[in-house]
């Protein structure tokens, strides 16, 4: 029975590490350790529309596969700015049904949601952080409000012997489960910060009744606290506008 326990710790645990594994390996293939990226190709909105096709079939078993994709279109920098609008939007539809059990697809989603949004013929686009302010406000309706981090037994873990013992420890995974996942939207959701000063610079430069209109919207979408809003709010400096990248 440890050796079930031990596949079912597998099944939890691998996929994270897969992840990280995945990341350090872009990292280092970026940086020429490994080697150049093939010779570019030019992506046009047909074939976004293709690749987006065969990322919502792999979805589900492979997101990795699917954020190396949307990487890998990027890296070839497409000559049609439509066609990663068509990309974004195609990304942000990705479902995602529960947090804790999907954590990987929605690690992978807000990884590729920040990316796009950050490429240059998006970022002047205020429908585009509609977008990402909207992932955030998911992520933030998954959040349990005072949340404890709860201690998982291990020894129910490691001493699997009957099947009532089986659900126990399939209940400490996951209370692993849960925990991580808690701690890791919060964590994305802090890198939030950049997006907001992206958008004060964007509405900064709208007329007062678009700028309260949209700044509105954005505040209900991503489920903004008080403090938030304030900040959304509050008017950039002419030295804040040219210091914030845009």
């Amino acid at each position: 029975m440890r050796t079930v326990t031990f596949i079912f710790l597998l099944t939890f645990f691998l996929p994270s590490l897969r992840l990280v594994a995945d990341d350090i390996a872009g990292i280092v293939a970026r940086n020429g350790v490994v080697g150049k990226d093939p010779a570019p190709q030019t992506w046009t909105s047909a074939q976004i529309t293709n690749a987006l096709r065969e990322i919502e079939v792999s979805w589900e078993q492979s997101p990795c596969t699917c954020c190396e994709t949307v990487y890998q279109i990027l890296r070839a920098k497409p000559d049609e700015p439509h066609a990663l609008k068509i990309l974004f939007t195609g990304v942000s539809k990705l479902p995602v049904p529960s947090a804790e059990e999907n954590f990987i697809s929605l690690f992978y989603k807000w990884k590729m949601v920040n990316r796009l949004a950050d490429e240059t013929p998006l970022r002047h686009d205020s429908e585009i952080w509609e977008g990402v302010a909207s992932m955030v406000g998911w992520m933030r309706s998954q959040i349990i409000p005072n949340y404890q981090r709860q201690q998982p037994d291990e020894a129910r873990l490691m001493n699997v012997k009957t099947d009532q013992e089986h659900q126990a420890a399939l209940h400490e995974i996951q209370k692993i489960a849960r925990n991580t996942c808690q701690q890791e939207m919060r964590n994305m959701i802090g890198l939030w910060s950049t997006p907001v000063d992206r958008i004060r610079t964007l509405a900064a430069k709208m007329t007062p009744d678009e700028r309260k209109r949209y700044l509105d919207k954005i505040k209900e979408l991503a489920y903004s606290d008080e403090e938030e809003a304030k900040l959304l709010d509050a008017p950039l400096s002419l030295i804040q506008l040219k210091t914030i990248p845009f």
